[in-house]
């Protein structure tokens, strides 16, 4: 799938691979630390299936590290698969996961105009039908979930 944002330095165009991988990785600490007790570990949030969220898309080609929204397909621990919306898959570290009610209220919204795949930062006006409104012009749309995209304040 092709698709284009604007940045500082202008529009940059790419290819999104329906069949893309997360390279993210975490590390998980050891249980023990100097051999006397075992150390607490922090439990692991299960994630739900089918959970909507916002997900880091892992590919070197995501230049403004953009978290588009995804749904989870299943808990590999401190991994989950996603489907993202366009149909890409991958893994991503749970680190990489926004839920959708933090991502709308707390991140950097962008919506691709007209669905013609270009990003403009936008504010959401509405949940239900989906608006935003375009900061740059003040344009309102209704729009669909998968022409959203969120990167962290």
């Amino acid at each position: 799938m092709n698709f284009k944002h604007n940045d500082a330095a202008g529009t940059v165009s790419s290819t999104r691979e329906s069949t893309s991988q997360s390279t993210n990785t975490s590390t998980q600490n050891p249980r023990h630390s100097g051999g006397n007790a075992p150390q607490q570990q922090q439990p692991q949030q299960r994630q739900q299936q089918s959970q909507m969220v916002f997900a880091l898309w892992g590919s070197p080609l995501n230049l403004g590290k953009f978290y588009y929204p995804a749904t989870i397909v299943s808990d590999l621990g401190t991994q989950v698969q996603v489907a993202f919306l366009d149909g890409a898959k991958g893994t991503v570290a749970k680190a990489n996961i926004v839920d959708l009610e933090t991502a709308l209220n707390t991140m950097n919204i962008e919506s691709n105009w007209e669905n013609g795949g270009i990003y403009y930062k936008a504010v959401i006006t509405n949940r239900n039908p989906l608006t935003v409104r375009y900061t740059m012009d003040g344009v309102v749309e209704q729009i669909n979930m998968v022409q959203l995209r969120g990167k962290r304040k």
